[in-house]
């Protein structure tokens, strides 16, 4: 009976272990490849990076010296923002009203920034923080958007 109880717990424990190693792996090759192409981007560039976050599949970086913001995600390539050639920083949150029976809540669907250039021609240059389409999971791109729309303005009056 003792004999059968810890093959039972060692079952147990590789069933519930190796799902948290792939997932920790699977992280780490994720944040490999952001990180590979940030390094990328940065040589080619000169660039010497002194705010990043990173979340999902996405890291922004900021250069304060450089005046440039590095938005990388793992499935696209890498942007290259040039705020000397950005006039504002502005939130954008996309949302609706979802109805449950008498019950009505707003639902986020995306959630970013919208950088408007000097040049009044100019295509804004959007960095999406979150798309429901995408994640399922809404955790702190909200404080990384204020964060970030403040660090972006900070560096654009600098």
């Amino acid at each position: 009976m003792e004999l059968s109880h810890i093959i039972s717990v060692l079952i147990f424990l590789v069933i519930v272990t190796v799902p948290i190693i792939m997932l920790v792996r699977s992280g780490n090759k994720k944040k490999k490849v952001l990180n590979d192409k940030v390094n990328q981007l940065k040589n080619q560039y000169r660039l010497n990076i002194s705010e990043r976050d990173t979340w999902d599949d996405i890291m922004i970086c900021l250069d304060k010296n450089a005046q440039k913001i590095l938005w990388v995600k793992e499935s696209e390539e890498g942007l290259v923002v040039d705020l000397d050639e950005i006039a504002q920083c502005k939130k954008f949150n996309v949302s609706r009203m979802v109805k449950a029976g008498k019950e009505s809540s707003q639902v986020l669907d995306r959630l970013g920034l919208e950088l408007i250039g000097k040049d009044s021609q100019a295509t804004p240059v959007t960095l999406e923080f979150y798309n429901s389409g995408n994640s399922y999971l809404f955790n702190f791109q909200l404080e990384l958007q204020s964060k970030w729309q403040k660090l972006i303005s900070e560096s654009l009056r600098a």
